[in-house]
């Protein structure tokens, strides 16, 4: 039965170990154990990719559009690589943590045993969309400089990084949810043979497991939700300069679109997991009401641990909720910075302007002075 969760956990962690943000080999004893090769695999990627970072902050664009395009651009290729790079060395640092939350998450069959296994569909959709979008730029934008090349290899990888990352988070959550059912259902199916005491131990024990992937994977969480409202804002104004031309639009769109649909299932993934805890609770609090006099001590010991007890929360390491209301203050926050940079900026010169369009501005300009002064 340890197989399933296991197998399950093993297909999580794969994509993460072979792009170096996982150095571990998932274990039945330990829960995991560290990886000597994949840390040094880890160690190069992140060495490369940052190399990676710095050469495209560094190589000279071949077309200047402005100041806060560039700016944003560079906070971008930081963000993205600092969060991978940071995430790695906290994993290291906190690995008795990570072991003990794969231990509790591998013990699950011994609750109850899982019928299902883990479903990758939305990050095996996410990747398909990035390598899509990769092989459509290319093909659209005939890339000729070196910068361009190496801007949008670096985007799409970072990208796809950070994406394998936060989706381990979600998948973690997961199948601490298929947990949380699994007791439920026994709550409702065999309440009456099940060993009370024995089934809220576990429900704690699967508390304190959410909390531990929460502090493992807190540093990840915030500088990519702020990356993502970075990315978010780029995109936009990227759209908002090159229009009218459809084809830079639609992919600043498509962007926008893939990085806030992936904060939205980033938060819903943390509020799914809060709320089955809080139906757990509230449905043992409700049979143990029902049927007061035959559990009188197990209701005496639950009455206590309503006093003392945890909510579950997750929070980007501290600093902010992972909830709808980071969403919309988030959607919020980047339509005031796309104004405020919209009012700042200047569009640059499209194709469809003539190339003397400055001098005739002028031109024009100065002729409607002369004629003011004459009259």
């Amino acid at each position: 039965m340890v197989r399933l969760v296991k197998t399950s956990l093993s297909s999580l962690v794969l994509f993460s170990k072979c792009l170096g943000i996982f150095p571990y080999h998932i274990s039945t004893n330990n829960g995991v154990t560290f990886s000597v090769t994949f840390a040094i695999w880890s160690i190069l990627l992140n060495i490369l990719l940052s190399y990676g970072s710095f050469l495209a902050i560094l190589t000279p664009a071949e077309f200047e559009i402005n100041a806060i395009y560039d700016g944003l651009m560079n906070v971008q290729f930081v963000s993205l690589q600092f969060a991978l790079n940071l995430h790695v060395i906290w994993l290291i640092i906190y690995r008795k943590e990570l072991q003990n939350a794969f231990t509790v998450l591998i013990n699950l069959e011994e609750i109850e045993p899982l019928n299902k296994k883990l479903s990758l569909k939305y990050p095996l959709l996410c990747y398909s969309i990035i390598i899509f979008m990769f092989f459509n730029e290319f093909m659209i934008f005939s890339y000729d400089s070196s910068y361009d090349i190496i801007t949008s290899i670096l985007y799409h990888i970072q990208a796809a990084f950070l994406f394998s990352a936060t989706y381990q988070f979600t998948g973690l959550l997961s199948i601490c949810r298929k947990g949380f059912r699994a007791m439920i259902k026994i709550l409702k199916d065999k309440f009456h043979s099940v060993d009370l005491p024995y089934l809220i131990d576990n429900y704690d024990q699967l508390i304190t497991c959410c909390e531990l992937i929460n502090i493992c994977y807190g540093p990840l969480l915030l500088i990519a939700l702020i990356s993502f409202f970075v990315i978010i804002t780029t995109n936009l104004y990227i759209a908002y300069l090159y229009w009218p031309n459809t084809e830079d639009i639609l992919l600043s769109l498509s962007w926008a679109f893939l990085y806030l649909n992936s904060t939205r299932y980033l938060a819903n993934s943390c509020w799914r997991t809060v709320e089955i805890t809080k139906q757990f609770y509230y449905l043992l609090y409700k049979q143990l009401i029902k049927y007061e006099d035959r559990y009188q001590d197990s209701y005496n010991r639950l009455t206590v641990d309503f006093l003392n007890k945890r909510e579950l929360k997750f929070t980007a390491f501290g600093y902010f909720s992972i909830d709808y209301g980071m969403i919309c203050t988030m959607v919020g926050t980047s339509a005031t910075y796309l104004i405020i940079f919209i009012q700042f900026s200047t569009k640059p010169i499209t194709e469809d302007q003539p190339k003397d369009y400055l001098n005739l501005t002028d031109y024009e300009n100065s002729t409607s002075n002369y004629d003011n002064y004459t009259m």
